[in-house]
């Protein structure tokens, strides 16, 4: 994955630039995707559209609700969009139990007494 990453970034940031580099980086997640999930299925029955369509969804949501809100500024769309991006994975039932324990748990861990 790495040689992708690198490779992409070689052929493909002198011609677009920041693009470029957000294209290689889609790429090499992409690879690292199939990988892993290449090999996790192996051991535990996973389904992909089950896996994936939440997250896409949600992504594709958020940026919708970006392209609408893309002239305020910065430190308020990021908030937002995460905001956004979080609550549909709750009602797309993307997150399940251990995620949710997860969370608490490392909130519980990085409170301040």
């Amino acid at each position: 994955v790495l040689a992708v990453t690198i490779l992409a970034n070689l052929i493909l940031v002198p011609v677009y630039g920041g693009i470029g580099a957000a294209l290689s980086f889609l790429l090499a997640a992409f690879i690292l995707f199939c990988l892993l999930y290449f090999f996790v299925s192996k051991e535990y029955r996973l389904h992909l559209m089950r896996v994936v369509s939440g997250p896409v969804s949600a992504g594709g949501v958020m940026a919708v609700v970006i392209l609408f809100i893309q002239n305020l500024p910065i430190l308020v769309i990021v908030p937002i969009a995460a905001c956004v991006y979080l609550i549909l994975l709750v009602v797309f039932r993307s997150l399940g139990k251990e995620e949710f324990d997860l969370i608490r748990e490392q909130i519980s861990k990085n409170r301040v007494s």
